[in-house]
């Protein structure tokens, strides 16, 4: 334990969340694409299931 370092292990972290809600976006923007319709930040949000800050 006491090479645990809790700064870099709070930044992978913050960098795995980033990449799986990159994918999350990206597979919801595909989705509307798919269905045709409109692409804005809403529709993203709401598709992807993630929260619009």
């Amino acid at each position: 334990m006491s090479d645990y370092n809790r700064v870099e292990h709070l930044k992978e972290l913050h960098s795995n969340c980033k990449a799986i809600t990159q994918e999350r976006v990206y597979k919801a923007i595909q989705r509307l694409i798919k269905a045709q319709k409109s692409i804005n930040f809403n529709s993203v949000a709401s598709e992807s299931g993630g929260l619009k800050i």
